[in-house]
């Protein structure tokens, strides 16, 4: 006589296979607002319900409150990868693989993995994940949200490089708002529960001022409730602007660019809008410095993770070719940059860009962003191991 029950680890992961995980996103305008324990939190509930959760990965926090609730859940191992003479403790996305839990709780989505590992971010390990029909649960700051990047920036006056796509957060099934009063974080940063004493003190003067904290805290509710109101349009019929409107933001081989694209996506998504970011070749491109090849690449890679079709033209007469461009693609709003002393879209084709683009293409709205109040000179950079709770 033959076994011919089917295998129930092979029936769960077909089924796992025909359906996405859920991910629910725990989001904060800064570092001690207390992400990471109202996961831990809901995580105990879960596990409470008889729901299989397990940690993968939380960073390690000088928060004896939020360290407690590691106790009683199931944990995965964390992976131990060597990397100039460093021993990196990495989530291991395939020990949760092969696990399959019902839940995982991935700490700090932003993270950049080190070199060698599977994937190049954490955000790709949990789309992985979700992919194979495993709910995720984890934790970001609104400094790591692309689109908001170059806003943060201007606030704080520090880069932070490690950002996840809007598309990835937007797509989120459950974002949870953690906020508390900026008076109370800094309360908290001065007890010393969230960072050592010297640690907090720098922190406390570089990036964690009051005022900086309100506004992070603004640009993070804004965010949360532009989702809202998107969620609940869903349900009702956009309006002729709305269903009609087309961006379209021009760029070179600048880094001021990037503040261009990022506007753009800003308001694509305000609008709920599709958006394109075109670059005219001229026929000097090959013989660009490398320096501008690479930057012009990041551009385009850019414009892609915030959701941007991308197209490169080619022509001598940049109005023009732009014009000719935006009547044959529909374009109802073209987006341009400008700094103070010239528009550095325009580089050796003049200074008259926009006029020219107002007279040939009266029906389309164009809008002038001006360069940063700064010029990216020199740029104060976050070193990731300082300020990975910052950042």
């Amino acid at each position: 006589m033959t076994n011919d029950r089917p295998n129930p680890d092979a029936l769960l992961q077909e089924v796992r296979a025909g359906s996405s995980g859920k991910l629910k996103i725990y989001f904060g305008y800064a570092a001690g607002v207390g992400k990471t324990f109202a996961m831990l939190n809901d995580a105990h509930e879960e596990l409470e319900r008889g729901i299989d959760v397990v940690a993968g990965y939380i960073e390690p926090h000088n928060r004896k409150e939020t360290m407690r609730l590691l106790d009683g859940l199931p944990k995965i191992q964390t992976k131990l990868v060597t990397y100039k003479n460093m021993c990196l403790e990495e989530f291991d996305v395939d020990a949760v693989l092969l696990r399959q839990p019902g839940v995982v709780l991935v700490d700090e989505l932003a993270h950049t993995n080190a070199p060698g590992s599977r994937n190049k971010k954490r955000y790709q390990d949990v789309r992985e994940l979700l992919d194979t029909g495993i709910d995720v649960y984890t934790t970001v700051n609104v400094q790591h949200i692309e689109s908001l990047n170059d806003i943060v920036e201007d606030i704080t006056q520090i880069a932070v490089k490690e950002t996840i796509p809007d598309q990835f957060f937007d797509q989120a099934d459950f974002i949870k708002l953690i906020d508390v009063e900026p008076d109370e974080l800094l309360k908290r940063f001065s007890e010393g529960k969230i960072y050592e004493a010297e640690r907090a003190a720098l922190a406390m003067h570089k990036f964690f001022t009051k005022e900086n904290l309100k506004l992070l805290r603004e640009i993070a509710m804004r965010k949360v409730t532009d989702r809202i109101s998107f969620l609940n349009e869903q349900t009702m019929p956009f309006s002729d602007k709305r269903a009609s409107m087309k961006l379209l933001v021009c760029i070179n081989e600048s880094e001021a660019s990037q503040k261009l694209i990022r506007w753009t996506a800003r308001a694509a998504e305000a609008f709920h809008a599709s958006f394109t970011a075109l670059y005219v070749d001229d026929g000097d491109t090959e013989s660009l410095p490398l320096a501008d090849k690479k930057t012009l690449q990041e551009n385009l890679a850019l414009a892609e993770k915030l959701g941007a079709d991308t197209v490169t033209i080619n022509g001598h007469n940049l109005s023009e070719t732009i014009a000719e461009y935006a009547k044959l693609s529909g374009v109802t709003n073209i987006v341009l940059g400008k700094s103070n002393r010239k528009s550095f879209l325009l580089g050796k084709f003049g200074a008259d860009l926009e006029d020219e683009l107002i007279d040939s293409l009266q029906a389309i709205e164009i809008h002038i962003i001006p360069s940063s109040r700064k010029e990216k000179t020199k740029k104060q950079c976050v070193d990731i191991e300082k300020y990975r709770h910052m950042a």
